[in-house]
């Protein structure tokens, strides 16, 4: 169990004081080809992190919001965090 735990996770991985931060950097732990639902999850995960990042750069440039930055909370009554652009 050991050898297949230490093989699996990627050498160089940290984690950081906010949940959120930590959670997404837990899922980049585990190296990619271990599981292919978990580097499915990982490459969705990306590609919606970045068009929400896209949308929030395209409402700061067409109506003027320089100080608009996006917030992930997680209440306590939601399973998962919640995005939202302020």
């Amino acid at each position: 169990m050991c050898e297949c735990h230490s093989v699996a996770h990627v050498q160089d991985a940290r984690t950081a004081k906010p949940a959120f931060i930590n959670r997404t950097q837990q899922c980049f732990a585990v190296k990619s080809a271990v599981n292919d639902f978990l580097d499915l999850a990982r490459s969705t995960f990306c590609g919606l992190t970045e068009e929400i990042h896209l949308l929030a750069d395209k409402y700061r440039n067409d109506h003027g919001l320089p100080q608009m930055k996006v917030v992930t909370i997680r209440p306590s009554s939601c399973p998962g965090p919640v995005i939202f652009i302020l």
